[in-house]
């Protein structure tokens, strides 16, 4: 999965334009890999959420921090076939 996120992540940021959103969540994101290459071609406005296992985010949050988005991406760990607590906001 890790490398088809690789070959994948280039072709979505040149073919899409993510700039039309305010904030994107990457579902089963992983490290954040894909979540990063969005965010480092898109204006500042836009900001992300990492959601995967916490096991799984803590390593996604040195990741973002590694490549300086700490301050427009974050990460929330979880299971997505359970509920969760989170409250969408405006």
């Amino acid at each position: 999965m890790k490398e088809y996120t690789r070959i994948f992540r280039g072709n979505v940021t040149s073919k899409y334009d993510f700039s039309q959103f305010k904030h994107i969540v990457d579902v089963g994101g992983n490290i954040g890999a894909l979540l990063i290459e969005i965010l480092q071609n898109t204006p500042n406005h836009v900001h992300g959420t990492v959601f995967d296992q916490q096991e799984v985010v803590l390593k996604a949050a040195e990741n973002i921090a590694k490549h300086n988005l700490s301050d427009r991406c974050k990460t929330v760990g979880g299971n997505f076939l359970e509920s969760l607590s989170v409250q969408a906001s405006k």
